[in-house]
């Protein structure tokens, strides 16, 4: 253990509960504190420029729940010549794995092999000869975010055979919730892509559902597995048991709008769904605002749209108003939204249980507009045209509707007698 040196950031002041499990839990083992500097790469490289150790561990300042022997259970797969970078698997303080560039969610094995993907640098460890004079945390990036994936890839093109590993061994609480993103994630996503120009930048989708009860159809089910084979990158985001539907689309955009890792932010209920061709159109779209016509249960066939305004095309029409059953928004478009809505002091800091402390914006309001009761998605669709925004139907997605049907009994007909077989 003389060989392995713990990295940790920010100042030792602000690291006292940290410090305390990690010295308890590691004993024997030097832990150096670089001190907060101007980007996480450089606080990357200052203590791998300040150590001299074989294995490097480097780790976030708000990681806990180390317990005795963690650190050597968590070097164990660099026992593998070809593992050249391990990370422990992140809950958050809830017990939910955390999301993270890994992509990957498997708790079955031991060691999860992520090299496909990515490792985020909140806790890992690696071999200082693998990295040896050339693979640094690149100071370009500014702030935080997209400089430990691009430490990946420098590891992985220097190891084409080389790989990286979840380790679900050494399960660790993240207390960062990551509930907003710094201005420069997109900033630095762009020169991540520009710098590796072989790796294909995909639209990623938040997928936001209301489910009243935590109900689902099971037409919605079906289609959310059918939708992991297109590849597209997506993330659910579920809202349960709230019996406001304003405030539950409301924190859905707001989480979205907080989290700068989605492109495009698509609402589905929890009684719709559509193909996974049509999915991968509509996130695909160039339009910032395009959504699905979906029919209303009613024996006629009624849809959630109001006045056609203009056929665009054989595709595409634009509306005045559709529903949030199924429509996807841009960044662009919700960005709009949540200025519009601070600019009129429609802020709150009190959501729904358990998710306070967050800024949301109240963008589906209802109200009278022009002698109409406007529904939260329509008084949405309202604000997006008087800022400017098309509201755009794709004509060649079909949707289904799912609910509940029912049936009344009539007078029994004498000579058609009940069927003992249904």
């Amino acid at each position: 253990m003389k060989n392995i040196q713990i990295v940790t950031y920010k100042n030792e002041s602000e690291l006292l509960e940290q410090k305390k499990e990690l010295e308890k839990n590691t004993p024997g083992v030097n832990i150096f504190y670089t001190g907060q500097k101007t980007s996480a790469a450089i606080n990357h490289n200052y203590g791998i420029e300040n150590t001299d150790d074989d294995i490097i561990v480097s780790m976030d300042d708000d990681l806990f729940g180390f317990f005795p022997g963690w650190l050597e259970e968590l070097i164990k797969p660099l026992e593998d010549e070809n593992v050249k970078l391990v990370g422990a698997r992140l809950f958050d303080k809830h017990g939910k794995i955390q999301p993270t560039s890994s992509g990957s969610n498997n708790l079955n094995d031991d060691y999860v092999d992520v090299t496909k993907q990515h490792l985020p640098a909140t806790c890992i460890a690696f071999r200082r000869k693998d990295i040896g004079d050339d693979v640094r945390f690149d100071e370009k990036f500014i702030g935080s975010g997209w400089d430990d994936t691009d430490f990946c890839e420098q590891l992985k093109a220097k190891f084409p055979k080389g790989k990286l590993v979840i380790n679900n061994k050494v399960k660790l609480i993240h207390a960062n919730e990551m509930k907003e993103q710094g201005d420069n994630w997109i900033t630095n996503r762009d020169l991540f892509f520009s710098k590796w120009k072989h790796l294909k930048q995909a639209t990623s989708v938040m997928v936001g559902t209301p489910a009243y009860g935590g109900n689902f159809q099971m037409n919605y089910v079906e289609m959310t597995i059918g939708i992991v084979n297109t590849h597209i990158p997506w993330t659910p985001y579920y809202i349960k048991n709230e019996s406001l539907i304003s405030r539950a689309r409301n924190t859905i955009l707001s989480v979205f709008y907080h989290n700068k890792q989605w492109d495009k932010l698509l609402f589905l209920d929890a009684d719709t769904s559509i193909s996974p061709d049509d999915f991968a159109k509509l996130v695909n779209t160039k339009h910032d605002v395009v959504g699905a016509a979906v029919r209303l249960k009613s024996k006629d066939q009624i849809f959630n749209i109001t006045k056609i305004l203009k056929e665009v095309d054989t595709q595409y029409f634009t509306v005045e108003h559709i529903g949030t059953a199924v429509l996807c928004l841009s960044r662009k478009a919700v960005n709009a939204l949540v200025d519009h809505a601070k600019k009129n002091g429609d802020v709150y800091t009190k959501g729904v249980s358990g998710a306070d402390g967050m800024e949301y914006y109240d963008v589906f309001k209802t109200g009278v507009k022009d002698d109409m009761y406007l529904s939260e998605d329509y008084w949405a669709c309202m604000q997006l045209r008087e800022l400017g925004f098309d509201i755009h139907v794709d004509n060649t997605i079909l949707t289904s509707h799912a609910g509940n049907v029912a049936f009344s009994t009539i007078p029994a007909e004498s000579n058609k007698p009940i069927d003992d077989k249904v």
